[in-house]
């Protein structure tokens, strides 16, 4: 008697293909995530910075993009979200260049 694997790896392929579809959330957070590695070494204000960055990229990320494409980044309408992420972004740049060095 042959066991039908088929269904579990047509399964394991949609959800990889499915995971795929959220390239513009990973492209953020690999850069979040970089900002991370640097704040852990200590450049703290340059990793910060990319953070912010990172989010402001989202924002140009969800301007551009199509509904259908933008994923997880697509929260409310394409106005709020743009506006919030650039202004967050902003808001952690400025912030982790006027902070004092300690």
């Amino acid at each position: 008697m042959q066991s039908d694997n088929t269904g579990s790896f047509k399964a394991i392929a949609r959800s990889s293909a499915a995971s795929l579809t959220q390239w513009p959330l990973f492209v953020v957070l690999g850069i979040v995530g970089i900002g991370l590695i640097l704040v852990v070494l200590g450049y703290w204000r340059r990793g910060t910075a990319l953070m912010g960055g990172a989010i402001c990229v989202g924002a140009g990320l969800r301007a551009v993009l199509p509904r259908d494409v933008a994923g997880l980044l697509q929260v409310r309408g394409r106005l709020f979200d743009v506006a919030f992420l650039l202004g967050s972004g902003i808001a952690i740049i400025v912030l982790a260049v006027n902070v004092p060095s300690p």
